[in-house]
Parts: C-alpha cells; structure tokens; sequence
C-alpha cells in the first residue's frame, strides 16, 4: 500500500502538462 500512492502521483504530474497542451491546441483550432 506504500507503493500504491507513489504510482497515482506521477500519472497526477504527468496529466496536467499533457492536458494543457491538448487543450490550448483545442481552443486554438476551435476559435
């Protein structure tokens, strides 16, 4: 269960950069 934490976490960091960069391209195109 110590382990467990640790996975979520660097999946959490790795989201929020991919998502912006998916989104800023979104709303470039769409607009």
């Amino acid at each position: 269960m110590s382990e467990e934490p640790t996975e979520p976490y660097t999946y959490l960091q790795l989201d929020p950069p991919r998502r912006v960069e998916v989104n800023l391209e979104q709303t470039g195109s769409e607009p």
